[in-house]
């Protein structure tokens, strides 16, 4: 799994309505993981962790963001 099938997992999620139903009746991460492979995600724990990593970190880079000086 990569970063991309999780990415298309969550855009998935932010966009099915049954989906979003299932996931906000989850207790724990192994209730995800079997509802993503139940809709053809083929998801594993660890990438959820890694994901949540490469999230934090590509969110601190954009919120870090130096503008350019505008010289007028």
């Amino acid at each position: 799994m990569s970063l991309e099938a999780l990415s298309d997992f969550i855009h998935a999620a932010e966009h099915s309505s049954s989906l979003r139903r299932a996931l906000k009746n989850c207790a724990d991460i192994e209730a995800i993981l079997v509802i993503a492979n139940n809709y053809g995600f083929k998801v594993n724990q660890k990438d959820l962790m890694d994901g949540d990593i490469a999230f934090r970190i590509k969110d601190w880079f954009k919120r870090s963001q130096i503008n350019p000086i505008n010289k007028n």
